[in-house]
């Protein structure tokens, strides 16, 4: 079973020394355990700091972890509540799973292989060139290479971020100008056919970072047969928008993105919130997933199936309030609240999960 855990930096003098033992820790919790996905939060000043900070948790994860380096992603996005660095691991217990650590050129990615099919899970993919564009470029380029030497496509990705920098700054692309929000959607057209998305497209997150480049991480299957997407029909966006994925492997799994989700017009941090969570439960209760010809039992609570929520909020000041109502609504499923900006102006907040029926 897919296992979720978050872990916040720990106390002492140095950060070198914070990390290292933090990452000790991460690994004597998680004792008996496969980490195959470390997602870090960075709450960096400037860029020197941040690539600083990088290259010493990346030291310490290849020391810690030898031969078993997980995929690992850095953000620079505020963690909530001064946090400097947050760590999210995903691992499994499952002793009839393999774990494969495998490395690209210098990138170290990971593949699961279970019954139904191999997963690659690819980790932040990241470059940071003279502009944004061919940063752009060389991600997808490069997240290509790593697909086709598994012998997949980005039609086997069923969960995919975009960590975009300045995501509403404004750059030259093809003759005009336009936001780096809207040149990463054109590139993904480029690099991608709609052909070969068989079983439709991935769940995506599209989220602005603070610093560094732009950042490609996604998750994908190698048995298209076992995904399907998941739709909803809301006022707020448009009708059947793809935004998650069902995974049929033993313990059927969705993926929630919150690329569509979480708009109402209003100024209303509460209620953003509120409605957010509303289409969330709406898109996996049991009319919906039937009508997706996904079998459910309907016995199930599927609220007490969320194991992770992950709320990127846009003002500092509407943290607590946040996670008072995540809590509130959820009280058992870890919840990570990060700061960040939105392409959409009027939005607050944005929330994506995974749950497991």
């Amino acid at each position: 079973m897919r296992n979720f855990n978050v872990f916040n930096l720990g106390e002492g003098e140095y950060f070198e020394i914070r990390v290292k033992s933090t990452l000790l820790d991460i690994k004597k919790q998680l004792e008996g355990h496969k980490i195959f996905k470390i997602d870090v939060f960075l709450h960096s000043n400037n860029s020197e700091e941040y690539l600083n900070e990088c290259h010493i948790i990346n030291t310490y994860i290849k020391e810690i972890f030898k031969g078993e380096i997980p995929a690992t992603t850095y953000i620079s996005n505020d963690p909530a509540f001064n946090d400097d660095v947050l760590f999210s691991c995903q691992s499994n217990n499952d002793n009839s799973i393999k774990i494969n650590y495998k490395k690209l050129l210098n990138h170290h990615y990971t593949t699961i292989e279970h019954k139904d099919g191999i997963e690659l899970i690819s980790g932040g993919i990241h470059f940071n060139e003279s502009s944004q564009l061919l940063s752009f470029q060389r991600a997808f380029d490069f997240a290509e290479q790593l697909l086709m030497a598994e012998d997949m496509n980005f039609g086997n990705l069923y969960r995919q971020w975009n960590y975009i920098p300045s995501i509403n700054e404004i750059s030259d692309f093809n003759n005009s100008s336009k936001s780096n929000f809207e040149i990463i959607n054109e590139l993904k057209s480029i690099f991608t056919d709609e052909s070969i998305y068989k079983n439709g497209y991935p769940s995506v997150s599209d989220i602005g970072i603070n610093l560094g480049g732009m950042t490609i991480d996604f998750m994908a299957l190698s048995n298209y047969s076992q995904s399907s997407t998941l739709y909803i029909e809301s006022e707020y966006y448009l009708p059947y928008s793809e935004i998650a994925k069902f995974l049929n492997l033993e313990n059927d799994e969705i993926w929630i993105s919150g690329s569509c989700l979480n708009f109402e017009p209003t100024k209303d941090i509460e209620k953003q919130t509120l409605k957010a969570l509303d289409e969330t439960f709406k898109l996996i209760d049991c009319k919906n997933l039937e009508s997706s010809n996904i079998e459910t039992d309907k016995n199930n609570n599927f609220k007490t199936g969320f194991k992770l929520i992950k709320a990127y909020v846009k003002f500092e000041s509407h943290n607590q309030e946040v996670k008072n109502i995540i809590n509130s609504v959820l009280p058992d499923t870890n919840c990570i609240i990060i700061n960040t900006e939105f392409y959409n102006k009027e939005k607050l907040i944005e929330l994506e999960s995974f749950t497991s029926l």
